[in-house]
């Protein structure tokens, strides 16, 4: 564990060779790149405040525990990779340039997302497992992206607010509710491979086509 670190330049911390275990972050301040790797045992990663004007990552990609981040500002782009009990939540994070989430290890496990601002791209890639993802708020300067092609658990957003394309991909489950979606560009609902499950929509606004496709379920 670790109370506040303040450096000018970049902060780095490397569990990568740990089995197991706790590693707590209450407050880093980094002038350069802030970075975290976690290894592939189990226990938690906690991150309460992070502050970095390089880019922001977390590689738990092989990790089997869970990631909690409370609040993270950045003048870079920001990466997080989670592992295969996708056991995350982030709280606020703020980012001038592209927001990548990505879940694709996950067999089960929640996820949740409260609230998301990105100058550039902001992606969400969801793994073949169960479990959810909830989404308060997104903000994003480029494109939403969420593919959850190969996901069998449930998606819920309640709001997107898009300056380019937004995509939303389904699994075999289905299960997608959206309460708000704003975009200058197009939106895209694609449940082509959902075989059952319920689509909620309840307003969505874009300046360019909005496309949904179903899949073969009932």
């Amino acid at each position: 564990s670790a109370g506040h670190v303040g450096t000018l330049a970049a902060f780095t911390v490397d569990a990568a060779s740990s089995q197991s275990g706790a590693v707590t972050i209450t407050g880093v301040s980094a002038g350069g790149n802030l970075t975290v790797s976690m290894g592939a045992g189990t226990g938690a990663l906690t991150m309460n405040s992070s502050v970095t004007t390089g880019n922001f990552t977390v590689d738990a990609s092989s990790f089997g525990g869970a990631i909690d981040i409370s609040t993270v500002t950045g003048s870079g782009a920001a990466t997080i990779s989670v592992g295969s009990s996708g056991d995350f939540s982030a709280n606020q994070v703020a980012v001038q340039g592209a927001f990548t989430l990505d879940a694709a290890a996950a067999t089960t496990g929640s996820i949740t997302l409260a609230g998301i601002t990105a100058g550039g791209n902001l992606t969400i890639a969801m793994g073949q497992g169960t479990g959810s993802i909830v989404l308060t708020s997104a903000i994003t300067a480029g494109n939403f992206t969420l593919d959850g092609t190969t996901f069998g658990g449930a998606i819920d957003i309640a709001n997107v607010t898009a300056s380019g394309a937004v995509v939303v991909s389904t699994g075999s489950a289905g299960d997608l509710s959206a309460t708000q979606i704003h975009t200058t560009g197009s939106v895209t609902v694609d449940g082509a491979a959902a075989s059952t499950g319920a689509v909620t929509l309840n307003t969505v606004s874009a300046s360019g086509a909005v496309t949904i496709s179903m899949g073969s379920g009932s």
